[in-house]
C-alpha cells in the first residue's frame, strides 16, 4: 500500500492512520521528497521506521547569519542597494536577498539565510551606489564568508 502525504513549512504536527495488512507489524517504509521554492526537488533515501512515526526534518536546518554595515557618505548618497546571492549548487538551492541603504537609513542590517547543514558558508554580493551627482558605483564580490560585510565606495 502506498500513500502520499503533503506537509508544508509551518504546518502543525500531523498524524494519519494507516491500516496495515498485518496488525502485529508496526514498521513502515517512507521516503521524503522536498519541493524547494526554486522548483528543485530533493529526494531523500528510503527509511524504515518501526515506531509508527515518520519525522520530517527541516532540510534547511542551518543558518548563514550576517550583519551588513554601510560606510557611506550620507551627504552624497541617494541610495545603495546590496544584492546578496547565496548558491548551493550541490543541493540545487539558491537564496537572494536585497538590502537598501539611504541617507536616513544607514544602520547595520541583519540577514539570516536558511541553508543546508552541509552547504557552503559563502555568498556573493553586488553593490550599486547611486550618488547625488548622478554617478553610479557598482562592485561585485564573490566568496564572502561573513559574519560581517562592510560596504563602501572604495
Amino acid at each position: 500500500m502506498a500513500a502520499i502525504y503533503i506537509v508544508k513549512p509551518g504546518d502543525p504536527p500531523q498524524s494519519w492512520k494507516l491500516r496495515l495488512s498485518d496488525p502485529d507489524r508496526r514498521d513502515v517504509r517512507a521516503r521524503i521528497t522536498y519541493l524547494l521554492a526554486s522548483g528543485a526537488e530533493l529526494v531523500r533515501d528510503w527509511v524504515t521506521v518501526d515506531d509508527g512515526m515518520v519525522v520530517v526534518p527541516d532540510p534547511l536546518s542551518a543558518r548563514l547569519r550576517l550583519r551588513v554595515f554601510a560606510q557611506l557618505d550620507a551627504a552624497t548618497l541617494v541610495e545603495a542597494v546590496v544584492a546578496l546571492n547565496y548558491v548551493d549548487a550541490a543541493n540545487d538551492y539558491r537564496s537572494e536577498r536585497q538590502l537598501i541603504f539611504t541617507p536616513t537609513a544607514l544602520a547595520p542590517q541583519a540577514v539570516e539565510i536558511p541553508i543546508f547543514a552541509d552547504g557552503p558558508r559563502t555568498l556573493s554580493y553586488e553593490l550599486s551606489i547611486v550618488k547625488t551627482n548622478g554617478q553610479v558605483v557598482t562592485r561585485t564580490l564573490d566568496g564572502v564568508s561573513g559574519p560581517v560585510i562592510m560596504i563602501s565606495e572604495g
